[in-house]
């Protein structure tokens, strides 16, 4: 994606459905040997770009918006993996799909490791499969964006700053600026930028210089929070959107042995509280979740909540 696109590209807003499309066909090509030294070869890029356009008729695929796509799922697992591997007292839960432990654990990790809080509500889906496809490239250098790489996602970063639409999705952008892995305009918005203390003979003695410095410092930080109020007003509006296509944690069936193991009384609550699960996913998880002994006290408070009973 070196090269900008004009406004009429059509861009693609992946959905779970199609992460697990994905996914399947990422694990196929490499099964069959279409994956090079960790690398997905191009004969792979093609196969998939026609499985997906098979299974997703309306949908405007090419291999560059798959294989952003992968760069941005295998960032955000990498981020999340390289910061609880080895860590003891805390275990993956596959019901939330996120990492859990106890208080004290999460207290004394975010006091070492700040960026840590975010975890503790973010989930990571298909985290177990995107262990097997790229943990294995995490111990490698193979793995780190290259100086290109970092290049051409700050070229789409300020694509969207500028207007010019590009495939990039809203939850990649936003992560990135989450991770501080964005910059606006070619300014480094760091207070210790090399933008304001960094000096070379007449040039670090000249306060009109400074001040021409300060003042594109300024501009660069308006601009940085222009672009995550932007970008956290279209990560909110197509929340709705996105919550029909929503998966469950487990499956439909799965939900039916969890309310026999409660013995409620009433068939009719029963009745109510798997409609009821099925339609909120993330209730789901924390009904799940919960210590067992509290499951039926937890689920009758959500119903009430709900005014389904």
């Amino acid at each position: 994606m070196g090269k900008r696109k004009n406004s009429e590209v059509e861009l693609v807003t992946w959905n779970q459905i199609m992460d697990d499309a994905l996914l399947d066909a990422l694990e196929y090509q490499s099964n069959i040997g279409n994956r090079v030294s960790g690398a997905f070869t191009s004969k792979a890029y093609d196969n998939i770009l026609k499985e997906l356009s098979v299974k997703f008729k309306d949908v405007a695929f090419d291999k560059e918006k798959i294989k952003n796509r992968v760069k941005y799922l295998k960032r955000n697992f990498g981020t999340c993996y390289d910061l609880f591997k080895g860590l003891s007292g805390f275990g993956w839960n596959a019901a939330t799909n996120m990492w859990s432990a106890e208080a004290g654990a999460w207290k004394d990790l975010i006091k070492k490791r700040p960026e840590a809080q975010v975890w503790m509500t973010k989930p990571v889906r298909n985290y177990k499969r995107l262990e097997a496809i790229f943990g294995d490239d995490r111990a490698t250098e193979e793995d780190a964006e290259t100086a290109a790489e970092i290049k051409e996602r700050n070229a789409r970063l300020n694509d969207v700053e500028s207007g010019v639409q590009v495939d990039e999705t809203i939850e990649e952008v936003d992560f990135l600026v989450s991770q501080n892995q964005a910059t606006i305009g070619g300014y480094d918005v760091d207070p210790e930028s090399p933008l304001l203390n960094k000096s070379s003979g007449e040039e670090g003695t000249s306060k009109q210089k400074q001040k021409v410095k300060r003042s594109k410092y300024v501009e660069a930080v308006n601009l940085n929070e222009s672009f995550k109020t932007f970008a956290n007003a279209i990560k909110e509006s197509t929340a709705e959107m996105m919550k029909p296509q929503q998966r469950l944690p487990i499956p439909e069936s799965e939900i039916w042995k969890y309310l026999e193991e409660l013995q409620l009384e009433d068939e009719e609550v029963e009745d109510a509280a798997y409609l009821y699960l099925t339609k909120e996913p993330d209730r789901l998880g924390a009904f799940i979740g919960c210590l067992s002994h509290r499951r039926k006290k937890i689920l009758l408070a959500m119903l009430r909540d709900a005014a389904v009973i």
